[in-house]
């Protein structure tokens, strides 16, 4: 069960549609079953009944990642009331409900299994002129200790990854144009969070590889993690 990725709240239904259909095309390759379902992850009843159907239809749940998320550059007084509470209902609120959706299925099955959240560099060290985000990328780092803790006694690992700047839509030109605007009166924080190797970015493939190692058998002894992707930048 994987929550997919938003970069703004406004995101078309077409281009969440065009996901999905891309997904199933890759699966479908592979000649394998893939269930999709498009739902808010705000929605704790529509993950409840997602994951229902998917233990339903594919026998098992025994991986989660928690990937939703969006991000609106802004400075702390620009920052709408409308946009701090979709920040946190989404990612913080969406993590919460993903996993609660997903984890007595993975309980009752007996299996163990594996979660893994999506946090951010900003999780781990301040990303300057989006209070709103840096607080929800805390926030999941306390959350995925305290599920470590308590989906321990089932077997469940439970670890979070921290991205530096990866190609989505998150990181396009619109959305670094605000974080430009937003720095100007303040430009030294431009400085923070350069990364040692590499251009600064990353295709989103390098996250993904990062979460198929955390939920693989190489990581069996791992849980209360927080595995950063960056390249450097959360040193310096």
């Amino acid at each position: 069960m994987a929550a997919d990725p938003d970069s703004t709240v406004s995101e078309s239904i077409a281009t969440r549609s065009s996901r999905h259909r891309e997904s199933r095309r890759l699966v479908e390759e592979l000649d394998r079953r893939i269930l999709t379902v498009q739902a808010d992850v705000r929605d704790a009843a529509a993950l409840k009944e997602a994951a229902a159907r998917a233990v339903a239809e594919l026998g098992s749940l025994d991986i989660v990642v928690a990937n939703a998320g969006i991000c609106e550059p802004a400075k702390w007084e620009d920052i709408t009331a409308d946009s701090w509470k979709d920040t946190i209902d989404i990612n913080v609120t969406g993590v919460w409900n993903t996993i609660t959706a997903a984890a007595p299925h993975m309980i009752e099955a007996g299996n163990g299994g594996a979660v893994v959240i999506t946090s951010s560099y900003a999780g781990k060290k301040v990303q300057p002129m989006m209070i709103h985000y840096t607080t929800s990328k805390h926030a999941v780092v306390g959350m995925t200790r305290g599920f470590a803790v308590e989906l321990g006694l089932h077997n469940i690992r439970v670890n979070s990854v921290h991205p530096g700047g990866v190609a989505t839509p998150m990181g396009s030109p619109g959305v670094m144009a605000a974080i430009e605007s937003s720095t100007k009166e303040n430009p030294k924080v431009n400085q923070m969070g350069q990364p040692f190797i590499g251009p600064g970015w990353m295709e989103p493939e390098a996250i993904a590889d990062a979460v198929a190692f955390l939920v693989s058998p190489a990581a069996a002894n791992i849980t209360s993690e927080h595995l950063s992707v960056d390249q450097g930048m959360q040193y310096f």
